[in-house]
């Protein structure tokens, strides 16, 4: 689960929220991988939050 806010270049925020439902990792590699999934998912919105306006 990630939460917070995505910040434009006009300096509104956007709040946002990740949620992981029904994963299953077999083990810690495969979890930390659905971690790292999230985290990328987190920085291309905020890439997109950024340039919705150039």
């Amino acid at each position: 689960m990630e939460a917070g806010y995505l910040l434009t270049d006009q300096g509104r925020l956007h709040l946002f929220y990740i949620g992981v439902t029904g994963a299953s990792s077999p083990d810690l590699t495969s979890f930390i991988g659905i971690f790292n999934d999230v985290n990328q998912i987190t920085a291309l919105l905020q890439e997109q939050a950024s340039a919705a306006h150039h």
